[in-house]
């Protein structure tokens, strides 16, 4: 008979902390939030969504704005999907991170300002404006013999990658040409 009741209890504690824990995946569940950006699927969690007052993607979560849905049930959000993976890096992180060679400055600031995020907004244009006042910037690449310095060549230039690139170039076929290769320039 004692075993009959310790059983009975450790069954009710079993659906207690069953019920307790299918309310919890709920939650959980609930704050998972699936975007369908451009027909791109973006799975984020609510409290990253909202993380900016007054943004949309804020107002969507919280009903301020109305959105469609797609047909798998998901909010639909017209916009470009591969530029979203910057914006949602940008709200999980709290500041800029774009991948090196980055070109779509002017798209992102639009996508930043549609999505009314204005601390991304000036990022970018701060980034963009940066790298125009280092694309103005004149670099030069200059080789030189290292026993007589008038002999060589000096390339004046506004891309910094273009001189990068000439130089990867003359390094390689300098040291596929020559036994040494000036120290001064290595």
């Amino acid at each position: 008979m004692e075993r009959k009741a310790s059983r009975r209890e450790n069954e009710c504690e079993e659906k207690n902390s069953n019920s307790e824990s299918s309310e919890l995946d709920k939650d959980y569940k609930t704050s998972l939030i699936t975007l369908n950006v451009g027909g791109y699927l973006y799975i984020t969690q609510k409290q990253t969504l909202t993380k900016y007052p007054d943004s949309f993607l804020e107002g969507i979560i919280n009903g301020r704005i109305m959105c469609p849905f797609d047909a798998d049930g998901h909010y639909f959000i017209d916009r470009d999907g591969l530029l979203f993976r910057h914006i949602l890096n940008f709200l999980r992180n709290g500041e800029l991170l774009l991948p090196e060679g980055f070109r779509e400055n002017q798209l992102l600031a639009q996508e930043a300002e549609f999505f009314q995020l204005k601390v991304l907004s000036e990022a970018v244009k701060s980034r963009w404006e940066k790298e125009q006042l280092a694309s103005r910037e004149t670099t030069f690449l200059e080789i030189t013999d290292s026993h007589d310095r008038s002999q060589g060549l000096r390339i004046f230039c506004n891309a910094p990658e273009f001189i990068a690139k000439i130089k990867s170039r003359i390094v390689l076929v300098s040291k596929s040409r020559l036994d040494g290769f000036p120290e001064e320039f290595s």
